[in-house]
């Protein structure tokens, strides 16, 4: 390689791995929903005004799946298995982004936040066990 060449990184060039710690049933990986988790323990940490407060200072950015997981380091993001999992979470962050959206962050309610986040937790990350708080 000449001295001004440059080499130029894509997928070949490197050796991606796979998503790893994947729930058997959903076919997503269990280190997005403990990466996740975190937001509902905000709730609890800051009640909801805390809440609002820390969104808004933080300028608090909710992951998607493939958001999570960098396509320039991970392979098979999306599968057959997971791709209507992550096809929900998508949906359901695109809700929890809206209503904590700077114009409407100021009328999110515990309520709200909650029932968004159980559903990604319950209904998508963890399909195998019921909300026994709902």
């Amino acid at each position: 390689m000449e001295k001004n060449d440059q080499m130029v990184l894509t997928n070949e060039n490197i050796d991606l791995v796979p998503v790893h710690n994947l729930n058997e049933l959903s076919g997503i990986s269990k280190d997005y929903r403990n990466n996740y988790i975190v937001y509902k323990s905000w709730l609890s940490d800051f009640k909801i005004e805390g809440l609002r407060s820390f969104i808004r200072e933080n300028n608090v950015h909710f992951k998607k799946y493939e958001e999570y997981f960098s396509p320039n380091e991970y392979k098979d993001i999306v599968t057959e298995k997971n791709k209507k999992a992550v096809e929900k979470i998508d949906e359901l962050i695109d809700q929890l982004r809206d209503v904590t959206s700077k114009d409407k962050i100021g009328n999110l309610t515990e309520e709200v936040f909650l029932k968004i986040c159980n559903a990604i937790d319950f209904e998508v990350l963890r399909p195998d066990l019921e909300d026994k708080n709902n």
